[in-house]
């Protein structure tokens, strides 16, 4: 397929353009301290990379980074465990960055799945809080309790995506190189799914 390209070389072939799914999982039951900023530098670094892909064509800046990414689209995802921690997310980020989430679209395990949230809930907070109370030499702090979390999460942010969109084709490059909790990419630009209430 050819597209117009309004720089000065004109005429290009790109690909067929895509739609880019990329999401990130988080599991704090709290926003304390450096977990609110953990979390915003993800939702920063999704809504930058949802921003480049639909822009790549206009800026030379970010057809140098992601030079492949032409005429494409993107839905960013940031997937978190608890109801509460979602709509303090749209509060604290999502009102000044995104308020209509247009770009990057907040999930809760808990509003998704509220099965699988009353099942592990009470074992994640559990962990949590050994975890927190715990003293181990040469533990690195909050690891056993964020692997369940972090389990869960990247679990169902992959399921929740896959049952709402089709047609996946695996990447063969992720965008600026992070390594998304998930990302790959579907033919033509197609429009967001119903999230859940």
């Amino acid at each position: 397929m050819i597209f117009l390209d309004d720089h000065a070389d004109g005429w290009h072939a790109h690909m067929h353009p895509k739609t880019h799914i990329l999401g990130m999982a988080k599991s704090p039951l709290n926003l304390k301290g450096a977990k609110s900023r953990s979390v915003e530098l993800d939702y920063l670094r999704l809504l930058h990379t949802v921003i480049a892909i639909r822009h790549c064509p206009k800026i030379p800046e970010y057809q140098a980074l992601i030079p492949h990414f032409h005429s494409h689209d993107a839905h960013g995802y940031l997937f978190v465990i608890a109801e509460d921690i979602r709509r303090a997310l749209i509060s604290n980020l999502a009102s000044k960055y995104d308020p209509e989430q247009t770009t990057v679209r907040l999930l809760s395990l808990e509003a998704a799945y509220p099965h699988v949230y009353a099942e592990h809930i009470q074992r994640l907070r559990d962990e949590k809080s050994r975890n927190a109370s715990a003293i181990v030499p040469g533990a690195h702090p909050g690891r056993a309790a964020a692997n369940l979390g972090r389990l869960l999460g990247e679990k169902y942010l992959e399921l929740w995506i896959r049952e709402n969109y089709a047609d996946f084709n695996d990447p063969i490059e992720h965008p600026f190189g992070v390594q998304w909790d998930f990302y790959q990419w579907i033919p033509g630009k197609i429009a967001w799914p119903a999230a859940p209430s």
